[in-house]
């Protein structure tokens, strides 16, 4: 589904199953594929049937990675309520696109 436009360094992704699992067929149509096609710089998705509540609760993720003190992947597993179920990161792990810098020296 081509629904959205993604500015440079957006991070999303959509809550269904298996959307992970074909990102290597260039025919697949499915969201993570596709969102990385379009130019998301990070997305999650399952890579087999993981349940809904193997997903990282959004207001959890997006409010991690809004508070610019953590990376992308501190901000997933932080969320995650399984570890190792099904589920995959993709994108730079280092990524923190919302870091503020001080503008002052740094105090010891």
């Amino acid at each position: 589904v081509d629904a959205f436009e993604w500015v440079p360094g957006a991070v999303g992704y959509h809550i269904a199953s298996g959307e992970c699992v074909s990102l290597k067929d260039p025919k697949s149509r499915a969201w993570c594929p596709m969102m990385l096609k379009d130019g998301i710089a990070g997305t999650l998705g399952p890579v087999g049937e993981p349940y809904i509540r193997a997903f990282p609760l959004p207001e959890i993720f997006f409010g991690l990675l809004t508070s610019g003190r953590y990376t992308l992947v501190e901000t997933y597993f932080m969320s995650l309520p399984y570890l190792s179920w099904k589920m995959v990161l993709i994108g730079d792990p280092l990524y923190r696109p919302f870091l503020r810098r001080s503008a002052g020296p740094v105090s010891e």
